[in-house]
Order: C-alpha cells, then structure tokens, then sequence
C-alpha cells in the first residue's frame, strides 16, 4: 500500500521533519510532498518513491535505522510509482538465469545477426 507523505507517521513524519530528502539530484528543485510516497514501510525501514515535479525524474530510497542513525540509499531511476510497487516483491534472478543469459550471448547463430559488416 503506497501512502502519500503528507499526514503520515514513521517514515514519512521522519522524511518531513529532517529534509533527508530535500531536492531532485537532477534540476536541484525542492521535492514538493505530494511527489514523495513511501512504498514499504517495516519497522525500521521504508522504501521511497519521488519524483520531481519540475524535471519529472524519478528517484528510489531506501531509509532505514543503523547504529549511528538513519542511513539513505537512493538511485535515480525511470521506474515509475507503478513500476516500483509492482517490481518491489517479484524474485531476483538467480545464478542460473544469468548463466542462461550469457549462453545466449555468447551463441555463435544469436552473435552472427548482430555482427556489423
């Protein structure tokens, strides 16, 4: 369930009055409330979805708790609000799936098509 972060406790109130998350890595302009939404949210943790509402780019979070306070991860990113929530709790590939991935590379029939001449 995605909630706005306007009105909210945990960490949403924690974004709102520490200005962790402050302005967009791409134009510099403010993030405005409304564009900031807390996908997940455990104890001790939240993931975050912003996006600008100048430049429109979009950025992940990850906050959580660590022994020295509060630690940020973000990624810029062109997943949007929809695209999060729904890749937010679908597997990662395993190691299996990346070497399938490279047998399919390295497949001389697959290489010839994308050869330049």
């Amino acid at each position: 369930m995605v909630e706005d972060i306007a009105n909210q406790g945990g960490a949403a109130a924690y974004i709102n009055r520490s200005k962790i998350i402050k302005r967009c890595p791409t134009c510099t302009k403010d993030y405005k409330k409304q564009h900031i939404k807390v996908v997940e949210e455990q104890t001790g943790s939240a993931l975050v979805h912003i996006t600008c509402g100048e430049c429109k780019q979009a950025v992940i979070a990850f906050l959580g708790q660590t022994n020295f306070g509060v630690g940020l991860l973000g990624l810029v990113t062109d997943l949007t609000l929809e695209d999060t929530k729904r890749l937010h709790h679908r597997d990662s590939f395993s190691e299996n799936d990346l070497l399938s991935c490279i047998e399919i590379i390295q497949n001389e029939q697959l290489n010839i098509l994308f050869t330049l001449r």
